[in-house]
């Protein structure tokens, strides 16, 4: 068998041709390939009649071998069938612990998806602050997206914030490198759709406003030595949550990491206004007995 992943990067000249699919098939060589729906759409009539000549002509190549193969559709979400087998799974005591956070978490990317991609995209972010030429505002960035969301922050949140908490990531270390990247190119990295499922940073239906890939949350929770929150993030937790439906988890949060003060400062406005499960949480307080 020959397996050709991202069958794209195998359509170009020199590449994989009528003649050779036709020799390797003379062969009986089974020739199996991924190529992700835009990609291949790319290859369609109507795509190469928009494209300048040269671009056309490469194409039209890739496109004849496409047309001599058999599609099969893989559909980005699980079937019905697929997730009642994956809950039959995970009903046993020794089912995967990945499987089970990619069943919570996934959200639009399903769980294949969210399996291949985040731990890739968790090495990136652990290790480009490493790099001579990594990126240290971006993953400062992204870290401020992440901490976020550990202090209960849900709903995605405008570029300039993330930007601004980001000094908060940064050490004197990182001043010779900062000067190579701008936060422009920072955001650009840290947004960057990558391995066809997502960015470190997930776009809204606007573009306005970002949250950190899910998976990166959960890694970075979980680990064992987890990150404390900055002062800063925590206070900029509690003003986008204040008024909104996210005093209370982010309260919940505060009162988990053992900031008394924010998650009281979190409770007591939804208990004033008559909120029982902020006045139940309000309980253990001595203020409030």
């Amino acid at each position: 068998m020959l397996w050709l992943d991202d069958l794209d990067r195998f359509l170009l000249p020199g590449g994989l041709d009528q003649g050779m699919l036709s020799a390797l098939l003379e062969q009986r060589v089974v020739v199996m390939a991924t190529m992700r729906s835009e990609m291949y759409g790319n290859y369609s009539e109507r795509a190469l009649r928009g494209m300048d000549a040269d671009m056309a002509s490469v194409r039209r190549l890739g496109s004849r071998v496409l047309n001599l193969i058999e599609p099969l559709v893989l559909d980005r979400q699980w079937s019905e069938t697929e997730m009642g087998r994956l809950r039959a799974h995970l009903a046993n005591p020794n089912s995967d612990n990945r499987l089970a956070d990619a069943a919570h978490h996934h959200g639009v990317h399903g769980i294949a998806e969210y399996l291949a991609a985040g731990p890739k995209l968790l090495e990136e972010f652990l290790t480009t602050r490493r790099q001579p030429k990594g990126h240290p505002r971006g993953a400062a960035l992204v870290q401020a997206a992440i901490d976020l969301a550990r202090a209960g922050i849900s709903t995605p949140l405008p570029a300039k914030t993330l930007l601004d908490l980001s000094t908060c990531y940064l050490s004197a270390g990182d001043a010779s490198r900062l000067q190579a990247e701008s936060p422009e190119q920072a955001l650009v990295w840290a947004t960057e759709t990558q391995f066809g499922v997502a960015g470190m940073l997930v776009a809204t239906d606007t573009t306005e406003a970002w949250r950190p890939f899910d998976y990166l949350v959960d890694a970075v929770a979980s680990a064992i030595e987890a990150t404390t929150i900055p002062d800063e993030v925590w206070e900029a937790a509690v003003t986008h949550a204040n008024g909104g439906s996210e005093l209370l988890p982010v309260g919940r949060s505060a009162f988990r990491f053992g900031r008394l003060v924010l998650a009281e400062r979190c409770f007591s406005p939804l208990a004033a206004r008559g909120n029982h499960v902020a006045m139940h949480d309000l309980e253990p307080f001595p203020s409030c007995c």
